[in-house]
């Protein structure tokens, strides 16, 4: 781990918490208007698609997660 200052670290912290918020709300947002209201049709390869950036959606923001560790 790099030397930083408890400010330096604090900043890395918060970039972290915004990025991984957002990528869990991309992903509510994605579900809400695309998959759970039913508005639209998917074809085959859409919905697999969509499955398929949800599930990297996910797994970037688990990788964020374990990247800022405790606390």
């Amino acid at each position: 781990m790099p030397r930083r200052t408890a400010r330096q670290q604090a900043t890395v912290t918060t970039m972290i918490d915004i990025a991984a918020g957002m990528a869990v709300q991309t992903q509510r947002i994605a579900r809400r208007d695309v998959v759970e209201l039913g508005e639209v049709e998917l074809t085959d390869e859409e919905d697999a698609r969509l499955g398929d950036a949800l599930l990297h959606i996910e797994q970037v923001a688990e990788d964020l997660r374990r990247l800022r560790g405790p606390g």
